[in-house]
């Protein structure tokens, strides 16, 4: 009897079952009511997917917005046809390159899932190469290395362009009518959907799409002064740059929008390869059932699909760090080119890190302790060999810094790397707002991380918990426990707690939890198939019904872009941007004070984040009335727009230029030199929009 077995062995049948049933239960009751507006109920957000399986139609409804007459799914198409071009290019470089080592140790599936993250890593690379010599906008030049690898395709005895192997990359027949595969593809559709959505979550505005948007204008990477986050490493974003420039094809001032939208959507498939590499590795790790719960546990989870439909990056780090693991199991069963695959794992690490910095901790580190114990008997040449293809793709980043700020790592680090780009105020205002949070209760951050978090799944940590008790002894589970306590302890002992932080680690949970599904529910094909169900059913009404999501799958996307918005999906940030828009379109020049995230707006913006100086008072502090007037006149500025919400959140949390006042601005407004705008209705303690006066010789 295996060692798997005979552990499991030890315990009743239906203690499995009976401990998910108990973690359930406590998931759906133990976390704490929020009480709805009429306070007439109280319930809390793991109920309310249950709750609205109910009432489908209103779900279906509120895709709508309620009105059939904003519903338009052919907007859609060009979208979504562009993410699966933009897949097939990355699929079609990806199994190009992996020709370089012998695959033959692979399945389709995980043949599948290295391509993918070989080919995005390869056509990022290409385009910051390009981002490097100023050459963004050349479309063509984007069709090179996918020429090249079509060229390998079609010439190679097996290549997926060859007539006799163009099946090769999909899944055999019984795979694709599996229950599994039907509900990972209605929970992807779901994802898909939401992300094909303009951006509406601050970060994405701020930067994981707008830095794309700025280089793709300029034409190449630059350092931009106004926004501290551009250089962070963006090895996720920057593909988007791709649709972008092909966008130009069909129209010229808004290739920006359309290829932002495309780039968001293909950002949503990295949950889907996570969850394929999730599926691949646990059918050796157990069989197809706990395979199938992993890839099902996973998409179902709605942080994943949170952070895949408003175009974060977590998920791309997350999915490197599995295909990292895949190779190290090719590694492990392969008997030569050893030293390729070693590479493999360090490139696929270093594009981890190249996506978030902390992808060095939560990837690089465990990994290359891995490859050290894995390959201890020659461990030298073993590191060295990973270390560089780590450096292949996490290095650019890093040099791009230091020749922008004299800091590789920046922002970080600066009290280590002066720079000449931050003051000292600077960095300790980001040390300050990225300090471990000393008042914070460990029993509470671990509680909600696994049990109260409220874009938690319902199974997906009891299914560790029973994964741990039933396979803790299992020495091929060992790096995963390893890797997961490592990473729990680096997110409360070096970061500021965010949870989102931990969504990386996802997948390995997964992974386990995987495990643990299936010793549940062994013997129990009813159970099995009904909880697959069950997860589907809360993760659509978790993603699709709006619950921290915009649910407006299938409202017209220039409605959405352009309004008329619905009073309850409206804010002033929004109505503000949408007002520039209709005034100006794609001519003029407007300056935000306090508001961070202009992605939407078509004209010539000057912003800032938080940590950067504001750019109104760089220009007008210590000048007189008339040299203010006079300077925004040149500056051919046509308004200027200040956020007092977020000028009131960023003084209570990460702070802002302290130059900026409520007393200065109606000082600016008192001595002539900018004039409220009353065409637009805002509440004034929300936010001001104002014109510059004209010099006094032009009155």
């Amino acid at each position: 009897m295996p060692p798997a077995q005979e552990n499991v062995s030890k315990y009743p049948k239906t203690l499995g079952i009976l401990a998910l049933m108990a973690y359930f239960l406590l998931f759906t009751f133990a976390t704490k009511p929020a009480s709805t507006p009429d306070a007439q109920a109280s319930v809390n957000a793991h109920q309310i997917p249950w709750l609205r399986m109910i009432i489908p139609d209103i779900v279906v409804s509120e895709w709508a917005e309620q009105s059939w007459d904003r519903v338009s799914l052919v907007d859609r198409l060009p979208i979504f046809l562009g993410s699966l071009l933009l897949l097939a290019a990355v699929l079609l470089i990806g199994r190009a390159c992996l020709r370089c080592v012998k695959c033959k140790e692979l399945n389709r599936l995980e043949i599948v899932v290295l391509s993918f993250g070989v080919g995005t890593l390869g056509l990022t690379l290409f385009t910051f190469m390009l981002g490097a010599l100023g050459m963004l906008k050349i479309w063509w030049l984007y069709l090179i290395p996918i020429s090249l690898a079509g060229w390998v395709e079609c010439v190679v005895p097996n290549g997926i362009l060859r007539a006799a192997h163009s099946q090769r990359f999909l899944p055999c027949p019984s795979e694709r009518r599996s229950l599994g595969v039907w509900i990972g593809l209605g929970l992807i559709a779901i994802i898909v959907a939401g992300a094909m959505l303009p951006p509406w979550e601050f970060d994405v505005r701020e930067y994981h799409l707008q830095v794309p948007k700025e280089w793709f204008q300029y034409g190449g990477i630059q350092y931009l002064p106004h926004n501290t986050y551009a250089a962070m490493p963006l090895g996720a974003e920057l593909i988007c740059v791709v649709p972008m420039a092909w966008a130009q094809l069909f129209t010229e001032s808004d290739a920006w929008w359309h290829g932002a939208l495309i780039g968001k959507t293909f950002l949503a498939y990295y949950a889907l390869f996570a969850a394929l590499g999730c599926w691949a590795i646990n059918a050796r790790l157990g069989n197809k059932v706990s395979a199938t719960a992993a890839a099902v546990l996973l998409l179902s989870c709605p942080w994943v699909g949170y952070i895949s439909m408003t175009g974060l990056n977590e998920m791309a780090l997350g999915f490197y760090l599995v295909a990292a693991i895949m190779a190290i199991y090719w590694l492990q069963r392969s008997s030569d080119d050893s030293r390729l695959k070693i590479g493999l794992v360090g490139l696929l690490v270093g594009a981890a890190a190249s996506v978030k910095y902390t992808g060095v901790v939560f990837a690089v580190i465990p990994i290359a302790i891995w490859i050290l114990i894995q390959c201890r008997a020659r461990a030298f040449p073993a590191i060295l060999i990973f270390a560089v293809g780590a450096a292949i793709s996490f290095s650019p980043w890093l040099i791009k810094n230091l020749i922008h700020t004299g800091n590789p790592v920046y922002p970080l680090l600066g009290s280590l790397f002066n720079s000449s780009e931050q003051t000292a105020a600077q960095v300790t205002q980001w040390n300050n707002a990225h300090q471990v949070p000393e008042s914070d209760s460990l029993l509470e951050s671990m509680t909600e991380l696994f049990l109260t978090g409220s874009r938690n799944s319902p199974l997906l940590m009891g299914c560790l918990l029973i994964a741990i008790v039933v396979y803790r002894q299992r020495r091929d589970l060992l790096p995963y426990f390893l890797i997961l306590l490592y990473g729990i302890l680096i997110w409360w002992f070096a970061t500021h707690h965010l949870q989102r932080f931990v969504v990386p680690l996802l997948p390995l949970f997964a992974i386990l939890a995987g495990l643990g599904f299936e010793v549940a529910i062994r013997g129990y094909t009813a159970w099995r198939k009904g909880l697959l169900v069950g997860l589907f059913l809360y993760g659509v009404m978790y993603l699709g019904a709006g619950m921290e999501t915009d649910s407006r799958l299938l409202v017209r996307l220039e409605t959405i872009r352009t309004g008329p918005v619905l009073p309850e999906q409206d804010t002033t940030t929004f109505r503000v941007h949408r007002f520039l828009n209709q005034q100006l379109g794609h001519d003029g020049r407007v300056v935000l004070v306090a508001d961070a995230e202009p992605f939407d707006l078509q004209m010539q913006v000057d912003y800032n984040s938080c940590f950067d100086s504001s750019i109104l008072a760089d220009w007008l502090s210590d000048q007189d009335p008339e040299q203010q007037r006079r300077l925004l006149q040149d500056k051919q500025v046509d308004y200027v727009y200040v956020s007092w919400e977020e000028l009131q959140r960023y003084r209570s949390s990460y702070g802002y230029d302290e130059r900026v006042t409520p007393d200065w601005i109606q000082q600016l407004v008192q001595t002539g030199v900018l004039m409220e705008v009353s065409d637009l209705e805002i509440e004034s303690q929300s936010g001001q929009l104002f014109r510059p006066a004209p010099p006094a010789n032009l009155h």
